[in-house]
C-alpha cells in the first residue's frame, strides 16, 4: 500500500519540469495542503482544483484524483485518476462526470453518470501533473497540450488507440477461423435469491457478439445444471484448432472456503445440495481439453477470482497490426477475465446491467475495428473500480498450454 501522506507530499513536486519560459507565462497557483488528502486550491471552503488522495481499498488498491471540482458541492468533476493496483500495475484515466441542473454530479441509481472516460499513457499523465498547479486551463484532450499539437494521439482506448493503427480491418487475416460464444445468464433461481441483471447482460452480450462481431452464439438463459454442463462439454469437445471460443457467465457464484474453490450456480442449485454446483475446476478442465486455439473466459459472478488463484497476470499491451495478428494465429490462448477477486460483486446499481457488463458492452460498441483482450479489460477495470468495491482481474489459465497468444474481436462495421 502507498502511504497517502507520502503520496500527497510527492505530488507537490509535480511541476518541477515546467520550463522557465512557462513559469514566466503562467503563474503558479497558491496550492496549499489541507490534511493528508487534499493539496490544492479552495474557494469558500470548498475544493476547486488540485490533487485528492482517496482512501486505499481493502485489497490495497489506491487512486488519486488530479483535476477540477464542482462549484457548488466540491465533488470530483473533470480530471484524471492515477490508479495503482495490488499487482503493481498503474493506469491513468480521464473522467468527466455529468452535472445535473443544480451543478451536482448526476446519478443513475447509485452510479455516477459520465460524459466521457478513457485511459491515457504515463507520458501524457506527466503533462497533467505539470499543468495542474499553474493557472493554465487543464487540457482535457491530448491534442491540446501546447507542445503536443504535432504529436500523434496515443491512448489505450478502443475508439482512440485502434484508430491510429491505419484502419487495420484484418478479418481476412483470420478468414479461415470461426468464432463461437457460449453466453450464460441466470436470474430466475429456484432456491436462491433471484438476480435482476444477469439475463439482460447475457442477452445484450450475445446480441453484440453475433451482430457486430460475427460470433456463432449459444445463449443459455436460466439454464439448469444438466443443460449448462452438457452444453459446455459438447461445445468444447467439438471445436477445431482454427476455432475461437468465448464463454461468458453471469449469475450466482459461491466459494467453498475449505476447498478454496469457486463454483457457478445454475438455476436449480441450492445451498445444501452440492450436486448442482458447477466447479471452477470443471470449467478450467474443459478449457484445457478443447482443441480451440484461442479461448477467453469472462465471468461476472461472486468469488470469480478463484479461477485466477494459480494464474499469471503479467500480460502486456501489444500493437495490433497485421504482423501481430499473423503471430497470433500460431499461438495458443487461454485467458480469463473476472468481474472481481475472491469477493462478492454487485448485480446492478439501479440500471439494466451490472457495471462489468455495461462497460464491456460500451467498449465493444465503440470499437469499429479490432480490439484485444487487454485493452478491453483495462477499460472495464477502470470503470468498475471507480464505481464499486470490486476489482476486475485478468490472468492466464494455469497450466492450460497458453503460449502468449491473445483474443481479438474484429468488428464487422
Amino acid at each position: 500500500k502507498k502511504d497517502p501522506n507520502k503520496t500527497a507530499q510527492l505530488d507537490k513536486t509535480a511541476t518541477k519540469k515546467i520550463s522557465k519560459k512557462e513559469e514566466t507565462d503562467y503563474k503558479n497557483l497558491d496550492f496549499k495542503e489541507y490534511g493528508s488528502r487534499f493539496y490544492g486550491v479552495k474557494e469558500k471552503g470548498k475544493m476547486k482544483r488540485g490533487v485528492y488522495v482517496l482512501s486505499p481499498g481493502k485489497n490495497g488498491d489506491q487512486s488519486t484524483w488530479y483535476g477540477l471540482f464542482t462549484e457548488n458541492s466540491g465533488e470530483f468533476w473533470k480530471g484524471y485518476y492515477h490508479h495503482t493496483y495490488k499487482n503493481g500495475q498503474e493506469l491513468y484515466q480521464y473522467i468527466e462526470y455529468e452535472l445535473d441542473s443544480n451543478g451536482k454530479v448526476a446519478m443513475d441509481g447509485k452510479i455516477y453518470k459520465f460524459v466521457d472516460d478513457y485511459l491515457i499513457t504515463e507520458e501524457d499523465f506527466i503533462k497533467v501533473k505539470e499543468y495542474i498547479q499553474t493557472n493554465r486551463e487543464i487540457p482535457f484532450s491530448f491534442g491540446n497540450f501546447d507542445d503536443l499539437k504535432n504529436r500523434k494521439k496515443n491512448t489505450l482506448t478502443a475508439k482512440d488507440v485502434l484508430k491510429s493503427n491505419n484502419s487495420v480491418k484484418n478479418r481476412e487475416t483470420l478468414s479461415k477461423e470461426n468464432y463461437y460464444a457460449l453466453v450464460i445468464g441466470n436470474n430466475d433461481y429456484q432456491y436462491l435469491d433471484k438476480l435482476r441483471a444477469a439475463e439482460n447482460d447475457a442477452t445484450a452480450v450475445g446480441k453484440i457478439l453475433k451482430e457486430k462481431y460475427g460470433f456463432k452464439v449459444d445463449l443459455l438463459l436460466n439454464a439448469d445444471y444438466d443443460e449448462t454442463v452438457n452444453k459446455i462439454y459438447s461445445l468444447t469437445k467439438n471445436l477445431k484448432s482454427q476455432d475461437n471460443l468465448l464463454i461468458y457467465y453471469a449469475g450466482h457464484g459461491e466459494l467453498d472456503a475449505a476447498e478454496n474453490r469457486g463454483y457457478w450456480l445454475p438455476v436449480d442449485a441450492n445451498e445444501e445440495l452440492r450436486s448442482k454446483w458447477i466447479s471452477n475446476s470443471f470449467i478450467v478442465d474443459r478449457i484445457k481439453a478443447t482443441k480451440a486455439k484461442h479461448v477467453l473466459l469472462m465471468v461476472d459472478s461472486c468469488f470469480s477470482g478463484t479461477l485466477l488463484r494459480s494464474g499469471n497476470s503479467n500480460l502486456r499491451n501489444s500493437s495490433i497490426d497485421k504482423n501481430y495478428i499473423q503471430r497470433l494465429k500460431n499461438k495458443k490462448t487461454r485467458l480469463v477475465i473476472t468481474s472481481g477477486g475472491n469477493e462478492p460483486v454487485t448485480d446492478n446499481e439501479g440500471g439494466n446491467h451490472s457495471l462489468f457488463a455495461q462497460k464491456l458492452l460500451d467498449t465493444l460498441n465503440q470499437n469499429n475495428d479490432v480490439i484485444n483482450s487487454q485493452i478491453l479489460f483495462e477499460n472495464i477495470r477502470s470503470y468498475v473500480v471507480a464505481n464499486a468495491s470490486q476489482t476486475p482481474e485478468i490472468a492466464i489459465v494455469h497450466k492450460s498450454g497458453h503460449d502468449g497468444g491473445d483474443f481479438l474481436f474484429f468488428s464487422n462495421d
